[in-house]
């Protein structure tokens, strides 16, 4: 996991109205990253570039820009053709990120219940 992965996440600074939401998009952002991951493994580039469009849109929804900016770069870097190594890379990156979400979550499942 990169500094950045765990450096980036506030648990505070999420808009109270999409705390309860958190854990439903910590779980389909883990999911669409093992779809990625299984796409990077099957030379599947065309799938591999919608999923990360749709990580970016959903992480951008839910006001986690880093995870947004995160998935345009892999996206881009899809775009460009980059090697396996390097989209790999990417996605490490947005693992670290989606994993520092599911340890929140899972340190304090009441903080993302919904309104206190």
């Amino acid at each position: 996991m990169t500094e950045r992965s765990q450096s980036w996440f506030d648990p505070d600074a999420i808009d109270p109205l999409v705390k309860p939401l958190v854990p439903l998009f910590t779980q389909l952002t883990g999911d669409r990253l093992e779809g990625l991951r299984a796409a990077l493994g099957q030379s599947d580039f065309e799938g591999m570039r919608r999923l990360a469009h749709t990580v970016k849109g959903s992480a951008a929804s839910y006001g986690f820009a880093p995870i947004a900016t995160a998935a345009a770069a892999l996206e881009k870097a899809l775009i460009a053709g980059a090697d396996a190594p390097a989209l790999s890379k990417h996605l490490d990156e947005l693992s670290g990120m989606q994993l520092t979400l599911k340890a929140a979550v899972e340190a304090d499942p009441i903080a993302f219940q919904g309104m206190h």
